[in-house]
């Protein structure tokens, strides 16, 4: 895996504490130090979500034993990671966690490689000039996990990539009453005016 930078952890600081961000989500820490270690674990480092559970006869009181469960997970790789290596320790992890005699069946359904775009990569440093302009504050930069298979893509062809928005934390990004507020849709124009006329200069 490639760690964050010491700028990349330096900005962590300066970005709403970890505590807060669980708390306001109404979340309970995994550990102890769920808090202090919130931006590397949820931006730096790869992650498993369970994005489903299906078994049984849920809602219905009765004493019939089910005889199959089904889950949907998914991985977030880290920069430096594959999917192949980490598709085989996976399913090993599954197989070793599942009681005698059980049957597990574990399908891949889709993947795409991780990638990272430098910080030093002039595109980027336009992007934070842009954003400046604008907004009158130099933002901080911060990895995402997100499933774009054309970033690794253009990142392995040496196009760098520039990901940004302007939602808010309560934008409640991907859930299904996801929202920008309406008097920042100006600003995106503005930012994208800006930015696309620096990246003209660009050669």
């Amino acid at each position: 895996m490639e760690p964050p930078t010491e700028e990349e952890r330096a900005g962590w600081t300066r970005l709403t504490p970890g505590g807060d961000v669980l708390a306001s989500a109404g979340a309970v820490p995994y550990d102890s130090a769920a808090a202090d270690e919130f931006y590397l674990r949820t931006t730096g480092e790869p992650s498993i979500d369970v994005n489903g559970i299906l078994g049984g006869k849920p809602g219905l009181r009765n004493t019939t034993v089910p005889v199959a469960a089904q889950a949907n997970f998914s991985v977030r790789l880290a920069p430096g990671q594959d999917v192949a290596t980490i598709a085989e320790g996976v399913l090993r992890l599954v197989r070793e966690a599942a009681p005698e005699g059980a049957e597990v069946d574990v399908e891949l359904k889709a993947s795409a490689e991780p990638g990272l775009v430098s910080a030093d990569e002039p595109a980027v440093q336009i992007a934070l000039d842009a954003f400046e302009h604008v907004m009158g504050r130099r933002p901080l930069l911060s990895r995402s996990g997100g499933t774009l298979p054309i970033v690794p893509d253009l990142v392995k062809n040496g196009i760098p990539t520039v990901l940004t928005g302007i939602a808010l934390p309560e934008s409640n990004i991907h859930s299904p009453n996801e929202r920008v507020l309406l008097e920042y849709l100006p600003l995106g124009v503005d930012i994208a005016r800006e930015l696309y006329t620096r990246l003209a200069g660009l050669r």
